[in-house]
């Protein structure tokens, strides 16, 4: 048996609520910022909430490590009984 890890990253699509989508647009206009940096800024501060109405959209594994080979282990285990 192979055990390892991996990194992987998720992409959503998210929908705000109506009540967020003003939070977000009045603050990008308060503060003369874009509509990313307001929902960044919002959502870091816990004011709106991003990922009630999202869906997964893609997946991706970025990074494989700490690769163990279990069998060797096994083997050796088996051996010895």
């Amino acid at each position: 048996m192979i055990e390892l890890q991996t990194e992987a990253r998720s992409f959503y699509w998210c929908l705000l609520s109506e009540e967020d989508e003003q939070k977000v647009r009045e603050f990008a206009k308060e503060n003369n910022v874009g509509l990313t940096y307001a929902v960044e800024e919002l959502w870091m501060r816990d004011e709106i909430e991003i990922y009630r109405y999202s869906t997964e959209s893609d997946f991706s594994t970025e990074k494989i490590y700490n690769v163990i080979d279990r069998s060797e282990k096994e083997e050796e285990e088996e051996d010895e009984e």
